[in-house]
């Protein structure tokens, strides 16, 4: 195993989507991706609301297609777009792109 293979970025955005704050972290690990999120007053689904989409290994090429990109352009990509994606809803354009994924909320 390289070094690339556990390399861990973080790309953190802070966004006012929806009255309150949301915060999203994008995390690279072992090849994969994950998107966190948690909102912060002003969430439909009460005071605070936190989630996790994990992207598989598998699914990085769709993943940095999705976002006009290469694998190594996605943290940048990511950030750049991050608001639009957050404020449509990341499930929905995960869907829509056709990138596989599993949810967990909390």
């Amino acid at each position: 195993m390289n070094d690339e293979t556990n390399k861990e970025e973080h790309v953190t955005q802070i966004n006012d989507v929806t009255n309150g704050q949301l915060f999203v972290d994008l995390t690279f690990r072992d090849g994969a991706y994950t998107i966190a999120g948690q909102h912060l007053s002003g969430s439909p689904f009460g005071n605070e609301y936190s989630y996790k989409f994990a992207i598989p290994a598998s699914a990085t090429s769709q993943f940095a297609t999705s976002l006009g990109t290469d694998a190594e352009g996605i943290p940048a990509a990511w950030a750049a777009q991050v608001q639009q994606i957050a404020s449509r809803g990341e499930r929905e354009w995960l869907m829509s792109h056709g990138v596989l994924f599993s949810f967990h909320s909390y």
